[in-house]
C-alpha cells in the first residue's frame, strides 16, 4: 500500500466514524431539545396559572398558554389544554378573533393527537364564539365539521350523541341571536 492510499483509507475511514457519530448524536440532540421544550413550555403553563386569578394578567395568560401550546409536539394533548385554555381568557378580555382562532388551533392538535370527541366539542365551542360574535357563515363551517367529527366510527352512539346535543343548543343560540339582530334592526327603522 502507498502512503497515498494510506492516506485516503485512513480519511475515508475517519470520515465515516464522523459521520456515524453525527448521525447517532442527532436523535440525542433533538430528544434533549424536545425536553428543553416540554420543560419551558411546563414553565409557561406554571406561569399562566399563577395569573389566571388577576383579570388584567388574562392577556398575559392567554399568551403564555399559547406559546406552551408552540412548544409541544404534535399530539401533545397539553396542548390542546393550553390553547383551549388560551381560547378562554381571549374570550373574557374580548379578543374574540384570537379567542376563535385558539378554539380552532386547539381542535386542529386534538385531531393530531387522534382525539375526535375532543376536537368536536372544540369546533362547538368556536362556532359558539363565531355566533355569538355575528359570524353566522363561519359558525355553520365549524358546526358542519364538528358534526363530520362526531360521525366518526370510533365514537360510541353516546358520546356521539353529546356532541349532537351541543350542535343543536348552538342552533338555538343561532336563532336567537338572528331574530335579536333582526328585531334591533327593525326598531331602528
Amino acid at each position: 500500500m502507498t502512503s497515498d492510499t494510506f492516506k485516503r483509507t485512513a480519511f475515508n475511514v475517519a470520515a465515516a466514524a464522523v459521520v456515524s457519530l453525527a448521525t447517532f448524536s442527532v436523535p440525542g440532540a433533538l430528544s434533549a431539545q424536545d425536553g428543553w421544550s416540554v420543560n419551558r413550555a411546563e414553565g409557561m403553563e406554571a406561569e399562566a396559572k399563577g395569573l389566571e386569578d388577576q383579570r388584567h394578567e388574562w392577556g398575559k395568560a392567554a399568551w403564555l398558554y399559547r406559546s406552551a401550546a408552540s412548544l409541544r409536539p404534535a399530539g401533545d394533548p397539553e396542548a390542546v389544554d393550553d390553547l383551549q385554555m388560551a381560547g378562554k381568557l381571549a374570550w373574557y378580555t374580548e379578543d374574540y378573533t384570537q379567542a376563535l382562532k385558539d378554539l380552532e388551533d386547539a381542535a386542529t392538535r386534538a385531531m393530531e393527537g387522534g382525539d375526535v370527541f375532543t376536537a368536536a366539542n372544540l369546533l362547538v365551542d368556536a362556532a359558539w364564539v363565531a355566533t355569538r360574535t355575528g359570524q353566522p357563515a363561519k359558525a355553520h363551517a365549524l358546526t358542519r365539521t364538528a358534526q363530520i367529527h362526531a360521525s366518526s366510527p370510533v365514537l360510541s352512539d353516546q358520546v356521539r350523541s353529546q356532541v349532537t346535543d351541543r350542535v343543536i343548543d348552538l342552533t338555538e343560540l343561532e336563532t336567537q341571536v338572528a331574530a335579536a339582530i333582526s328585531q334591533a334592526g327593525g326598531s331602528e327603522r
